[in-house]
Protein backbone atom coordinates (compact mmCIF):
# COMPACT_ATOMS: atom_id res chain seq x y z
CA UNK A 1 0.00 0.00 0.00
CA UNK A 2 1.13 3.39 -0.95
CA UNK A 3 3.12 5.28 1.99
CA UNK A 4 0.95 7.78 2.22
CA UNK A 5 -2.22 5.98 2.35
CA UNK A 6 -0.57 3.65 5.60
CA UNK A 7 -0.38 7.15 7.14
CA UNK A 8 -3.87 8.15 6.49
CA UNK A 9 -4.87 4.87 8.20
CA UNK A 10 -2.66 5.52 10.89
CA UNK A 11 -4.78 9.31 11.55
CA UNK A 12 -7.76 7.83 11.20
CA UNK A 13 -7.49 5.37 13.46
CA UNK A 14 -5.72 7.82 15.93
CA UNK A 15 -8.62 10.03 15.99
CA UNK A 16 -10.92 7.28 16.34
CA UNK A 17 -9.54 6.12 19.65
CA UNK A 18 -9.51 9.95 20.94
CA UNK A 19 -12.99 10.21 19.79
CA UNK A 20 -14.00 7.21 21.56
CA UNK A 21 -12.31 8.10 24.45
CA UNK A 22 -13.72 11.47 25.02
CA UNK A 23 -17.14 10.01 24.42
CA UNK A 24 -16.86 7.16 26.78
CA UNK A 25 -15.24 10.02 30.00
CA UNK A 26 -18.60 11.77 28.42
CA UNK A 27 -20.81 8.82 29.17
CA UNK A 28 -18.92 8.00 32.81
CA UNK A 29 -19.59 11.96 33.22
CA UNK A 30 -23.46 11.56 32.14
CA UNK A 31 -23.57 8.03 34.58
CA UNK A 32 -22.64 10.13 37.91
CA UNK A 33 -24.88 14.03 36.73
CA UNK A 34 -27.73 11.80 36.03
CA UNK A 35 -29.77 11.94 32.38
CA UNK A 36 -28.22 14.10 29.58
CA UNK A 37 -29.70 16.67 28.10
CA UNK A 38 -29.80 18.55 24.81
CA UNK A 39 -26.53 19.75 25.36
CA UNK A 40 -25.42 16.26 25.42
CA UNK A 41 -26.04 14.89 22.18
CA UNK A 42 -23.57 13.68 20.33
CA UNK A 43 -24.61 16.43 17.02
CA UNK A 44 -22.16 18.61 18.71
CA UNK A 45 -22.30 22.55 18.04
CA UNK A 46 -19.40 23.24 15.44
CA UNK A 47 -16.85 24.94 16.70
CA UNK A 48 -13.61 27.00 15.59
CA UNK A 49 -10.31 25.30 15.16
CA UNK A 50 -8.75 28.69 17.41
CA UNK A 51 -11.42 28.80 19.78
CA UNK A 52 -10.46 24.85 20.82
CA UNK A 53 -6.85 25.86 20.49
CA UNK A 54 -7.01 28.47 23.28
CA UNK A 55 -9.44 26.48 25.55
CA UNK A 56 -7.31 23.04 25.02
CA UNK A 57 -3.76 25.05 25.71
CA UNK A 58 -5.85 26.57 29.17
CA UNK A 59 -6.87 23.25 30.10
CA UNK A 60 -3.20 21.63 29.54
CA UNK A 61 -1.56 24.79 30.96
CA UNK A 62 -3.79 24.32 34.45
CA UNK A 63 -0.80 22.24 35.66
CA UNK A 64 1.31 24.74 35.60
CA UNK A 65 3.61 23.72 32.95
CA UNK A 66 3.72 26.20 29.60
CA UNK A 67 2.83 23.67 26.46
CA UNK A 68 3.62 24.11 22.57
CA UNK A 69 1.25 23.31 20.09
CA UNK A 70 2.29 20.02 18.44
CA UNK A 71 -1.10 18.45 16.24
CA UNK A 72 -4.90 18.95 15.70
CA UNK A 73 -7.57 16.67 14.45
CA UNK A 74 -10.97 16.37 13.65
CA UNK A 75 -13.32 13.66 12.07
CA UNK A 76 -16.62 13.73 10.82
CA UNK A 77 -18.82 10.84 11.01
CA UNK A 78 -20.85 10.02 7.75
CA UNK A 79 -19.20 13.22 6.29
CA UNK A 80 -21.30 15.40 3.84
CA UNK A 81 -19.82 18.65 1.99
CA UNK A 82 -22.38 20.78 3.70
CA UNK A 83 -20.74 18.86 7.33
CA UNK A 84 -16.91 19.72 6.21
CA UNK A 85 -17.58 23.40 5.67
CA UNK A 86 -19.69 24.06 8.77
CA UNK A 87 -16.96 22.95 11.17
CA UNK A 88 -16.33 20.32 13.58
CA UNK A 89 -17.68 19.51 16.62
CA UNK A 90 -14.89 18.33 18.68
CA UNK A 91 -10.91 18.41 18.39
CA UNK A 92 -8.23 16.99 19.62
CA UNK A 93 -4.70 18.65 20.24
CA UNK A 94 -1.32 17.36 20.91
CA UNK A 95 0.88 19.84 23.33
CA UNK A 96 4.35 19.45 24.38
CA UNK A 97 5.67 20.33 27.39
CA UNK A 98 9.18 21.09 27.78
CA UNK A 99 9.83 21.40 31.12
CA UNK A 100 8.53 18.67 32.01
CA UNK A 101 9.09 16.54 29.26
CA UNK A 102 5.92 15.13 28.47
CA UNK A 103 3.36 15.24 25.66
CA UNK A 104 -0.33 15.93 26.56
CA UNK A 105 -3.79 14.87 24.49
CA UNK A 106 -6.36 17.65 24.81
CA UNK A 107 -10.16 17.13 23.83
CA UNK A 108 -11.68 20.25 23.03
CA UNK A 109 -15.56 20.95 21.93
CA UNK A 110 -17.63 24.31 22.01
CA UNK A 111 -18.54 23.88 26.01
CA UNK A 112 -15.45 22.20 27.24
CA UNK A 113 -11.95 21.07 26.85
CA UNK A 114 -10.25 18.20 29.03
CA UNK A 115 -6.66 16.58 29.10
CA UNK A 116 -7.09 13.02 28.21
CA UNK A 117 -3.77 12.20 28.30
CA UNK A 118 -0.64 12.68 29.25
CA UNK A 119 2.80 10.84 28.22
CA UNK A 120 6.51 10.83 28.92
CA UNK A 121 8.74 12.28 25.89
CA UNK A 122 11.91 10.48 25.18
CA UNK A 123 12.80 12.81 22.35
CA UNK A 124 10.94 16.53 21.84
CA UNK A 125 8.55 16.49 18.76
CA UNK A 126 8.49 18.92 15.93
CA UNK A 127 6.09 21.77 17.01
CA UNK A 128 3.98 24.42 15.05
CA UNK A 129 4.84 27.45 14.76
CA UNK A 130 2.53 30.56 14.04
CA UNK A 131 1.06 30.78 10.66
CA UNK A 132 -2.46 30.22 8.64
CA UNK A 133 -3.11 27.07 9.82
CA UNK A 134 -4.63 29.06 13.09
CA UNK A 135 -7.42 30.06 10.72
CA UNK A 136 -8.89 26.44 10.31
CA UNK A 137 -9.10 23.88 8.10
CA UNK A 138 -11.49 25.19 5.30
CA UNK A 139 -9.48 26.02 2.68
CA UNK A 140 -7.72 22.99 2.82
CA UNK A 141 -10.78 20.87 2.61
CA UNK A 142 -12.12 23.23 -0.06
CA UNK A 143 -8.76 21.96 -1.76
CA UNK A 144 -9.48 18.43 -0.69
CA UNK A 145 -13.15 18.96 -2.43
CA UNK A 146 -12.20 20.11 -5.73
CA UNK A 147 -9.45 17.60 -5.96
CA UNK A 148 -11.78 14.57 -5.88
CA UNK A 149 -13.29 14.97 -2.16
CA UNK A 150 -16.38 16.05 -3.60
CA UNK A 151 -16.95 13.40 -6.13
CA UNK A 152 -15.60 10.68 -3.36
CA UNK A 153 -18.09 11.62 -0.91
CA UNK A 154 -21.20 11.78 -3.68
CA UNK A 155 -20.22 7.91 -4.54
CA UNK A 156 -20.02 7.03 -1.02
CA UNK A 157 -22.67 7.93 1.31
CA UNK A 158 -20.86 6.28 4.95
CA UNK A 159 -17.90 8.33 4.55
CA UNK A 160 -15.49 9.13 7.64
CA UNK A 161 -13.19 12.40 6.94
CA UNK A 162 -10.48 13.19 9.11
CA UNK A 163 -7.90 16.12 9.37
CA UNK A 164 -5.03 16.74 10.95
CA UNK A 165 -2.36 18.80 10.99
CA UNK A 166 1.34 18.50 11.92
CA UNK A 167 4.53 19.70 11.47
CA UNK A 168 5.31 16.51 8.84
CA UNK A 169 9.21 16.18 8.65
CA UNK A 170 10.38 19.47 9.08
CA UNK A 171 8.77 20.66 6.53
CA UNK A 172 6.33 22.99 7.70
CA UNK A 173 2.48 22.76 9.24
CA UNK A 174 0.84 20.14 6.84
CA UNK A 175 -3.40 19.75 7.07
CA UNK A 176 -3.31 15.40 6.13
CA UNK A 177 -6.79 15.17 4.86
CA UNK A 178 -8.46 11.98 4.43
CA UNK A 179 -11.74 9.97 3.47
CA UNK A 180 -12.42 6.67 4.16
CA UNK A 181 -15.59 4.66 2.94
CA UNK A 182 -17.02 2.38 5.84
CA UNK A 183 -18.84 0.73 3.03
CA UNK A 184 -16.08 -0.51 0.70
CA UNK A 185 -12.87 0.37 2.73
CA UNK A 186 -12.08 3.05 -0.14
CA UNK A 187 -9.46 5.52 0.58
CA UNK A 188 -8.30 9.03 -0.12
CA UNK A 189 -6.05 11.00 0.72
CA UNK A 190 -4.18 14.08 0.13
CA UNK A 191 -1.07 16.44 2.29
CA UNK A 192 -1.60 20.08 1.72
CA UNK A 193 0.74 22.43 3.06
CA UNK A 194 -1.07 25.04 5.49
CA UNK A 195 0.71 27.87 4.24
CA UNK A 196 0.30 28.15 0.65
CA UNK A 197 -2.43 25.14 -0.29
CA UNK A 198 0.01 23.63 -2.57
CA UNK A 199 -1.05 19.71 -2.55
CA UNK A 200 2.03 18.09 -1.93
CA UNK A 201 0.81 14.52 -2.50
CA UNK A 202 -2.29 12.40 -2.84
CA UNK A 203 -3.18 9.02 -2.83
CA UNK A 204 -6.37 7.13 -3.34
CA UNK A 205 -7.70 3.29 -3.36
CA UNK A 206 -10.51 1.90 -4.19
CA UNK A 207 -12.25 -0.69 -1.78
CA UNK A 208 -14.19 -3.63 -2.65
CA UNK A 209 -17.92 -3.89 -2.33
Amino acid sequence: MDRLLKVMLLVLAIICVSLYGYLFWSSRVEERSGPAGPAASLAQESVDLWEAYERARTSAEESGAAVQPVSASAQWQSATEDALLNGAGQWSFGFYAPDDQKTLSVVATKESARVASQTPARDAPMTLAEGTWEEGPRDPLLVFLARGGREFLERHEETVVSVHLANRDGEGSLWDVAALSTDDRSVLALRIDAETLEVRSSASKDGEE
